[in-house]
């Protein structure tokens, strides 16, 4: 090899060819070390001439590789892929010219791959630049990664994000479902292009496992599942999953037979008696926010959380009747109500109002977690509490509701006035959908009427090691 006068000339069997060294901070992007071009000519001044064009066309190249080597350092997958979906919609040709570049330079990089060997991989492939990378020692983890960035194996979770403030959940039922998807993606490892009816049916009976003598409910599973669709539909609503697809509707879940509950198992509501024999004995432990929360919710039907949420400005008057009122609110839409306060506890709440805590909250919960809930220690002592007077699992606070519900049913209260009170969905057309809430004082009349306690006389031990024939008064 002779060297000319020229920079960049060598010669090399009479011809001459303009040598360029890589500079070493792009020859990962380039794939090469040295530029050797052809000039076409065996006369050294000729070939000086034509080495122009050549030099400049390489340092060009030199500084895109600079370029687009710090951008490939600077971007995420997610980025990429991004770009990539805009121009596959704006430019296709543009976005297959970042694909055959950018995204395999990028995939290389990451999975440490030399330009190269991809190079010959290529050729072997027949120039097909996907399936080069499948030729590559480890090659499938390359092909997967260009797969997902370029939209033909998009990561189940790629979406997740955006779709947050969309789902419409309210923060602890938002971490349930994003909790659900994770759970679903670590367990399937599919793409949302591959995602099959088998591959949901599968997790499905896997989480059941019918077979089995401990699984996951059909309660829980079908909330999973909607937490899933809520996800897929939003994907079909902006067209990143075709609207005819949806693997997880219409799928089979059903307890197995062997762990069906019977009609014992299931959850029970309290006797009237016993709901004043809880509070009483909260009192007599000295536990006055356990009692007055189960008084609360005996003689509205509110949940605990919606009783420890209660604050001074919930309290109000309705400007129509003159009518006091609980402004309550819930996990649902119909759970945001406002129930009448019954006699029985109206001067309660003025003494409650009088002792608020700082923030205005009727009863003090020294709780604190990211949701704001309050009444997860109330939650606890109660469990104890109804424990300790011989009260099975099948009897939670939520018992109080089913109290109250048929205490209305059984002083045979108009089913409207019941479920706003209670804060129940009114699903009939002409008295829910079209009428609206019922008024106050027609709320505050059957409250008063419906939900009434008997005065307990007797001892306070559990129902099984009672006298059984005590008379007992109303109150």
């Amino acid at each position: 090899m002779v060297r000319s006068r020229y920079p960049y000339l060598v010669q090399q069997r009479h011809r001459w060819f303009v040598r360029m060294v890589v500079p070493p901070d792009v020859r990962a992007v380039i794939g090469q070390a040295v530029f050797k071009v052809p000039t076409g000519h065996t006369d050294q001044h000729r070939a000086a001439t034509a080495a122009t064009p050549i030099v400049a066309g390489l340092q060009q190249r030199i500084r895109v590789a600079r370029e687009a080597g710090k951008r490939l350092t600077q971007v995420t997958a997610e980025q990429l892929a991004e770009r990539y979906r805009a121009e596959r919609e704006s430019d296709p040709e543009q976005a297959e010219i970042t694909r055959i570049t950018d995204v395999i330079q990028f995939v290389l990089e990451r999975h440490g791959h030399r330009w190269t060997d991809y190079a010959r991989q290529v050729r072997e492939a027949g120039y097909d630049v996907h399936a080069a990378l499948r030729l590559l020692p480890d090659g499938i983890a390359a092909a997967n990664s260009a797969d997902r960035i370029t939209g033909y194996a998009t990561p189940l979770l790629t979406y997740l994000e955006r779709w947050m403030p969309h789902a419409g959940l309210k923060p602890r039922p938002l971490d349930q479902a994003v909790s659900s998807l994770r759970q679903f993606d670590k367990a399937v490892g599919k793409p949302i292009e591959q995602i099959e009816v088998r591959d949901v049916q599968a997790w499905i009976d896997d989480m059941i496992n019918p077979d089995g003598e401990t699984g996951l409910s059909a309660k829980t599973v079908n909330r999973k599942l909607a937490e899933i669709r809520n996800y897929w539909r939003w994907m079909q609503s902006l067209q990143i999953v075709p609207e005819d697809r949806n693997p997880f509707a219409g799928r089979r879940v059903r307890d197995p037979a062997h762990r069906r509950k019977n009609k014992d198992e299931f959850r029970q509501r309290f006797r009237p008696e016993d709901v004043v024999r809880l509070w009483i004995v909260a009192e007599q432990n000295g536990d006055a926010p356990l009692a007055v929360a189960i008084r609360i919710s005996a003689f509205s039907g509110a949940r605990i959380e919606g009783v420890a949420q209660l604050r001074t400005t919930d309290i109000r008057i309705d400007p129509e009747t003159g009518i006091r009122f609980m402004r309550m609110v819930d996990k649902t839409v119909a759970g945001d109500r406002y129930v009448p306060l019954h006699p029985r506890i109206a001067a309660l709440l003025d003494r409650l109002i009088a002792g608020a805590d700082p923030d205005g909250y009727l009863i003090h919960s020294e709780a604190r977690n990211k949701y704001g809930e309050r009444s997860q220690p109330i939650g606890k002592r109660f469990g104890r509490l109804k424990s300790d007077l011989g009260f099975d699992e099948r009897y939670v606070f939520h018992s109080l509701r089913r109290t109250v519900a048929h205490l209305f049913e059984t002083a045979e209260c108009p089913p409207g006035v019941a479920k706003d009170i209670l804060g129940h969905t009114k699903t009939d057309m002409t008295f829910g959908i079209y009428s609206g809430e019922t008024r106050m004082d027609h709320r505050a009349r059957w409250l008063a009427k419906a939900v009434r306690y008997p005065r307990v006389t007797d001892d306070l031990r559990p129902r099984d090691q009672r006298a059984p024939d005590r008379a007992r008064g109303r109150e």
